[in-house]
């Protein structure tokens, strides 16, 4: 992650894409892992849907008041939707 970016940004960056793509498997360590302070209680309570959408809406109106856009949402979910393996001819 870039030094440059807001730390509280990056934080629930972070937070966010561990919530909804969470690494079981440790198929991705990195060799110098990122020490952070976050708040995991505020991160509950900013990220408190049950669902990527709601979450992703509230992460983009978060990180915008620090001037920073987050991905679209659209592109980190859909390829992983069922209906578009299925539509791209892989099966889950």
């Amino acid at each position: 992650m870039y030094n440059t970016y807001n730390t509280e940004a990056r934080n629930m960056i972070l937070y966010f894409l561990g919530m909804h793509f969470p690494d079981a498997d440790k198929l991705v360590i990195p060799v110098y892992p990122l020490e952070t302070d976050t708040d995991i209680e505020k991160m509950k309570e900013l990220f408190r849907y049950d669902n990527f959408k709601d979450n992703y809406k509230v992460l983009n109106q978060e990180v915008r008041k620090f001037g920073i856009n987050a991905a679209a949402g659209e592109c980190l979910y859909e390829p992983f939707t069922e209906d578009a393996r299925v539509r791209d001819g892989h099966q889950p």
